[in-house]
């Protein structure tokens, strides 16, 4: 324990109806950052040895993080803090959070991605010695033991300012920022923060994003993973670093990936008679009516992929927003008739 953490020692629980707190839910997740070592982590991760500031500089970044859970969208957010202050005592103020982030640069972005790392290991130490062990992803009711799950997908951001990187897209204005999530334990490992007219499918920008991710996982959580991605995902050359483990012959690295729906994919999937759609299976096991799957691996060409690439295709009925985006084949048929 140490003076940015103790003030939880001798906190107790009242229904006396005095000395309110607001936001109270907070005061556990406060606590949760303080047991499993992060606020001091963090602390260690920004310290200046001739700054000796009011606000240490790993607390006030833990409060932001509790300030974004409660719901603040910006750096005056920090406010929402002030109705737990009877508990966490006075958090910093919008200036002091907005002086501890410019003084981040590259070297205390590494310091503060290896404290993450540390403290996310002990944390799984934890989860292991749960009754029910790591949480591990259930595929067709089985789970997938000793497998880390890991999911990437870029999202758009609306800014309605000049903030710095904010460009036109296709959806509007503003962020394009590619994030990282890992399944097992419902993390956001990574965000990289990139310029509205940043690619969805760069692949320089996955392996980056993939590779901070990795290092987020405890050694032994690194062995044997299995990337998710959509359609964006299926780069030659992201697929191509996951199946050389990054590069580790050590590692077992998996992908399962979205595929481009282009002339090719519509061409190949023309040729496929329909007696070869096998039925899918529903939660309970029981072949559905409505959807079916097929292989088409050997109808595309797949030249620089890797090896062992399989392309299945799944119909069912198509939604109305995604049915516009389909086109009818050469002889007419409509993609929809086949699909769904």
């Amino acid at each position: 324990m140490s003076k940015l953490t103790g003030w939880a020692e001798g906190l107790s629980l009242s229904a006396g109806g005095r000395k309110l707190v607001g936001k109270a839910g907070i005061v556990p997740v406060r606590r949760l950052a303080d047991k499993v070592g992060l606020t001091d982590a963090l602390s260690s991760a920004l310290v200046r040895w001739d700054f000796h500031p009011v606000h240490d500089r790993g607390g006030v970044l833990v409060s932001a993080a509790c300030a974004v859970l409660l719901g603040a969208r910006s750096i005056a957010g920090i406010e929402v803090m002030r109705q737990a202050a009877l508990v966490l005592g006075h958090p910093a103020s919008a200036s002091t959070l907005y002086r501890t982030l410019e003084a981040i640069g590259p070297v205390q972005l590494a310091k503060i991605a290896s404290a993450r790392a540390k403290v996310r290991s002990r944390v799984y130490d934890l989860l292991d010695l749960r009754p029910g062990g790591f949480p591990w992803i259930r595929v067709d009711g089985k789970p997938l033991v000793g497998w880390t799950v890991l999911d990437i997908d870029a999202s758009f951001v609306p800014v309605h300012s000049a903030k710095e990187g904010a460009e036109p897209h296709r959806k509007g204005f503003g962020l394009h920022p590619l994030l990282m999530f890992c399944d097992n334990t419902d993390e956001h490992l990574v965000c990289r923060l990139r310029p509205g007219s940043a690619g969805a499918n760069t692949a320089s920008d996955h392996i980056e994003v993939s590779t901070e991710a990795v290092r987020q996982l405890p050694t032994r959580r690194r062995r044997t993973i299995l990337f998710r991605a959509d359609g964006a995902g299926a780069t030659k050359e992201w697929l191509a670093w996951i199946a050389s483990g990054g590069g580790n012959k050590a590692n077992r690295w998996e992908f399962s990936v979205g595929w481009s729906r282009d002339e090719d994919f519509w061409a190949a999937l023309a040729k496929v008679p329909e007696d070869a759609w096998t039925p899918a299976l529903d939660a309970k096991g029981c072949p559905r009516d409505d959807a079916a799957l097929v292989e088409i691996t050997g109808l595309l060409d797949l030249t620089g992929r890797p090896e062992g690439l399989r392309i299945v295709v799944r119909r069912e009925p198509v939604h109305p927003k995604y049915a516009r985006d389909l086109k009818p084949y050469e002889d007419g048929r409509e993609p929809w008739r086949v699909l769904g």
